[in-house]
């Protein structure tokens, strides 16, 4: 199996996050794993080497752990950076003062430790806790802002926080998304479609997928338009958090209009005519 692509058909650069854990000197890791063909690699054990290098992708090794660890049935990966079998590197000496930072992941589908490179992704923040403790205090620290990301994990995700996404009634394509809770865990962040036609709604098929750090949403559109008009609608997916911290992303739905039913005796269309028979 080509290893490589097992993780970089997720869209490695949103589907990779990283945020503050609540037990010291810990990072969260979550990704969503695919084999070559595309296929989520759902409830399969793996191993996982990680790295982080500084200045550089090809920069020196600060820090290298190794995780065995199993997918869910999504494909979703959950490790925490921080607290992985190490014999030789000590997490908490790291200086994030000195930034930039990158994370080299390596990945052996069988579970052993034939680790093959998937990719090298920069650290583009640094966990708060961790970098406060490093440097003793945060000059001119603004008031602090519960908030959350949001970043796709497929195609349709990316367009809908785009705003070019467009549902199509009777469409069953799923919109993977993944909540990054950066600021403080268990954000409870709920989420809603505003503007949709009557009937229709917006679910998500993921609840087993979140955690007190994030939250992993695989969304469809449900319901029953027969009532509504054809149309394309305006709407709005909304999310927010029990910190009132709120993110809005536009797409829109279309409803098609109806089509005619071949051999429908109420089109008149479909119905065929008898010539008049002329008197004799």
């Amino acid at each position: 199996m080509n290893t490589r692509r097992i993780l970089m058909l997720c869209v490695w650069l949103f589907a990779i996050t990283f945020m503050r854990a609540q037990v010291p000197q810990a990072i969260s890791y979550q990704a969503v794993a695919y084999d070559e063909e595309g296929n989520v690699l759902s409830n399969k054990a793996v191993s996982v080497q990680l790295e982080i290098l500084q200045g550089s992708i090809s920069g020196a090794v600060v820090y290298q752990e190794v995780h065995r660890a199993a997918t869910s049935s999504n494909g979703v990966l959950n490790l925490r950076i921080g607290q992985g079998e190490t014999a030789e590197y000590d997490f908490s000496s790291i200086d994030w003062s000195q930034a930039p930072y990158f994370v080299r992941l390596s990945m052996d589908t069988q579970g052993g430790d034939a680790y093959k490179e998937v990719a090298v992704s920069q650290m583009l923040s640094v966990p708060y806790a961790l970098y406060a403790e490093k440097t003793g205090s945060v000059e001119n620290a603004e008031e602090k802002i519960i908030k959350f990301r949001v970043y796709p994990t497929d195609g349709p995700g990316a367009c809908l926080l785009a705003g070019t996404e467009e549902i199509t009634e009777n469409s069953y394509n799923t919109i993977h998304l993944y909540v990054d809770y950066l600021d403080e865990p268990n954000q409870e962040v709920q989420f809603e479609a505003i503007g949709l036609p009557e009937g229709v709604t917006i679910v998500s098929e993921s609840p087993e997928d979140a955690g007190p750090l994030g939250q992993y949403l695989s969304l469809r559109a449900v319901g029953n338009s027969v009532n509504a008009t054809p149309g394309v609608y305006d709407c709005t997916f909304r999310l927010w958090n029990k910190y009132g911290y709120v993110r809005e992303y536009p797409f829109r739905y279309e409803i098609l209009p109806l089509q005619p039913v071949e051999g429908d005796p109420e089109n008149s269309d479909n119905i065929e005519t008898v010539p008049e028979l002329e008197n004799p």
